[in-house]
């Protein structure tokens, strides 16, 4: 199950970089940096449960924590400069965010208060500290945050809707499996539905694929005809099924 990653985070970075190359931009360099972090997410994933006796398991577990951090802002972005790029929160509470990641980052790189990751009897045991629980509360907040960003810009921009019906969507149910299995789940000490949190990465990529070529998502013209938008998704999604 574990190599459904890797069609998922080909999928994903594909997706970014053309994103980028059609319309170079703040918008599309923060989208393509959300991919590349969401691909390392799921990557190490793989890595902590496929390779973890080749693989120096707390620095792997260190890099997916922080990738986290940076997806999780960067879908933040997105969700307040799409459509309107000139809707941006206020500048006290941006130097409030960026300080929290900062510390949040500080604490998971040079500490153990987030969490540690030990290697015993070939499989990883993760020991989170005291610091995991406001790590997911800081992403649990994002994620509503985000959610609601996309509602309010859905009920403003009638002629945005179905883009951003297919963002939410997507996204809508990436932060649903992440809150569900990776981060109230796991507070609880139950880390054996943790895979299907990660299962939840291919969700975004789904459905920006089809959107981004039907619909011109993030303003980037993709021109092909419904039935190969439809293939498009079709061949990600038996690639997952048959890596699962």
């Amino acid at each position: 199950m574990n190599y459904i990653f890797i069609p998922n985070a080909i999928a994903l970075l594909i997706l970014g970089l053309f994103t980028w190359h059609q319309n170079p931009g703040r918008l599309s360099a923060t989208y393509l940096v959300t991919n590349v972090s969401v691909a390392i997410w799921a990557l190490c994933y793989m890595l902590l449960h496929e390779f973890q006796t080749q693989v120096p398991v707390n620095l792997v577990s260190q890099i997916q924590l922080l990738s986290a951090l940076v997806f999780a802002n960067g879908h933040f972005d997105i969700s307040l400069r799409y459509p309107d790029p000139r809707r941006l929160p206020r500048a006290t509470l941006r130097w409030a965010n960026y300080a929290v990641l900062a510390i949040l980052s500080v604490l998971i790189l040079f500490t153990d208060v987030v969490s540690r990751a030990v290697l015993e009897a070939q499989a990883v045991v993760f020991i989170d500290g005291p610091g995991y629980a406001v790590y997911a509360l800081y992403l649990v907040v994002l994620g509503i945050l985000l959610i609601s960003n996309l509602i309010i810009s859905y009920r403003r921009y009638p002629e945005y809707r179905i883009r951003l019906a297919y963002m939410l969507t997507g996204l809508g149910l990436f932060i649903a499996f992440g809150i569900i299995f990776d981060l109230v789940l796991v507070v609880m000490g139950n880390y054996e539905w943790l895979v299907l949190g990660h299962l939840g990465s291919v969700f975004p990529s789904f459905f920006f694929a089809y959107a981004f070529s039907k619909y011109d998502l993030l303003d980037i013209s993709m021109v092909v005809d419904r039935y190969t938008a439809k293939i498009i998704v079709a061949v990600l999604a038996i690639l997952s099924l048959y890596l699962a």
